[in-house]
């Protein structure tokens, strides 16, 4: 294949090609199922959809006096939920006495396995990527010596190209729509929504902000059980009561 190519550029642009695109391929493609994969998780999760609400209830009963209000909270709203204190509690004590456990947040990460990958990544990066990728079955065709006739070692390479491009570009819209369905199931609003990294990495903040507090709760739990009883948060005695 190389040897039929007179200029020693067009040989080594073609050598890389042929031996990276295998690679790029499948780290593009996997990159792209992580983002599908923790958009469908978000969609899923049980324990996170419950999380939501009770969190949702607290904003409302926050904001409103009562856990009647906002019907979704968008999820870059989650961090601050915690910022809200009732004395020395806040928000978070309130959520780990009455949900958030250890048990539960070991559990509820089980269900989202892909999220803090998702978070790490960004969707201008694989966008990029991914335009890059589609530019390889040009670079390989342009590498064809045309006065010697087809060359069916290029032409093959070239086919194989554009069989990945087009996997990859259909793998990118599905991650794309999944991700898309999963910012407004849990009420983002934004017209486009933001990046789906984004999304992500909010929860992973917030899921992190509990498990700390969590800790600190379980740790000393005879501290915060008075001062949530003390608290007219909805569901607080409650709690108290069966903690």
């Amino acid at each position: 294949l190389l040897c039929l190519l007179p200029d020693v550029g067009e040989r080594l642009r073609l050598l890389h090609v042929s031996l990276a695109h295998n690679e790029q391929f499948t780290q593009l493609h996997q990159r792209l199922e992580v983002s599908r994969r923790a958009a469908e998780e978000l969609l899923e999760s049980r324990r996170l959809h419950s999380l939501l609400r009770l969190v949702l209830k607290t904003a409302n009963y926050i904001n409103h006096g009562d856990g009647v209000g906002a019907t979704a909270l968008p999820p870059r709203s989650l961090p601050a939920v915690g910022s809200f204190k009732v004395g020395s509690a806040s928000a978070l004590h309130y959520l780990c006495l009455l949900m958030c456990d250890s048990s539960f947040l070991l559990g509820l990460e089980s269900e989202l396995p892909h999220l803090r990958m998702a978070a790490r990544d960004t969707t201008a990066a694989q966008e990029l990527e991914l335009v890059q990728f589609g530019r390889l079955p040009a670079t390989a065709e342009q590498s064809v010596v045309t006065d010697t006739g087809s060359n069916p070692s290029v032409a093959g390479l070239v086919t194989e190209l554009q069989r990945q491009h087009d996997k990859l570009v259909e793998t990118a819209k599905v991650a794309r729509d999944v991700a898309e369905q999963a910012q407004r199931f849990l009420g983002e609003v934004l017209e486009p929504p933001p990046p789906f990294e984004e999304l992500c990495g909010y929860i992973v903040e917030f899921l992190d902000l509990l498990s700390r507090t969590s800790t600190d709760v379980a740790r000393r739990p005879e501290r915060w059980r008075p001062k949530l009883k003390s608290t007219s948060w909805p569901g607080a005695w409650a709690s108290a009561a069966g903690a």
